[in-house]
């Protein structure tokens, strides 16, 4: 069962990699509902959140619209000082002719922007949303250390290229066992002890490193 707010419903994540998803009840009110969303998060202390370009679905509005929209509550928003808790904002578009709708709406608030009272719009979105505390803190490094018992083979052969056959025949069988995958997501560098404890636990029980 969900929560209902004005205008949405929030619900646990299910099995999304987030903690909670927030509903929002469809209008044609792009800015008044990620305002909303916003607020909702900051008062909740939600470190981050992820919005969709809200409306371009079924409710067939156009992505450039949506894009001026969802940019200026974004502003508005970042702008209040009483913001404390929220520190990543992400808008996540798939369609690359919405991709240059937005990119194209970023850019003109920094042309319309003055320069001789306010920095570079882009780079102050950026400093803000990409990790707020850092000039008054330092993050702590995230190392998730594992012990790692080593392997000695020691190959006997007839001839050194008999041993050299074997050790190749060894290595093969070792990387097919193998995977790595790299995961690059700036949320990384915010996960606090806990979330730190569940990635430590996963190593110990899947026998995996990270």
């Amino acid at each position: 069962a969900g929560k209902y707010q004005s205008g949405f419903v929030t619900t646990q994540g299910g099995k999304l990699s987030c903690s909670k998803i927030i509903h929002l009840i469809t209008d044609n009110q792009v800015k008044s509902q990620v305002s909303k969303v916003l607020h909702e998060c900051e008062r909740m202390m939600y470190k981050s959140v992820a919005f969709p370009a809200i409306g371009t679905g079924q409710a067939g509005q156009s992505s450039a619209k949506v894009a001026d929209e969802m940019l200026d509550a974004i502003v508005e928003f970042v702008r209040q000082k009483s913001v404390q808790h929220l520190q990543t904002i992400k808008i996540v578009v798939f369609q690359t002719n919405m991709l240059t709708d937005f990119y194209e709406s970023m850019k003109k608030r920094e042309e319309d922007s003055d320069s001789s009272t306010t920095e570079s719009w882009l780079s102050w979105f950026k400093s803000f949303f990409g990790g707020r505390k850092q000039s008054s803190e330092m993050k702590k490094l995230m190392i998730l250390e594992k012990k790692v018992n080593l392997v000695t083979f020691q190959i006997c052969g007839e001839s050194q290229e008999k041993v050299d056959a074997t050790e190749s025949w060894i290595k093969d069988l070792i990387l097919k066992e193998q995977f790595e995958k790299i995961i690059s997501d700036e949320a990384i560098e915010s996960f606090d002890e806990t979330q730190v404890a569940i990635l430590e636990d996963l190593q110990r029980r899947h026998r995996v490193t990270m």
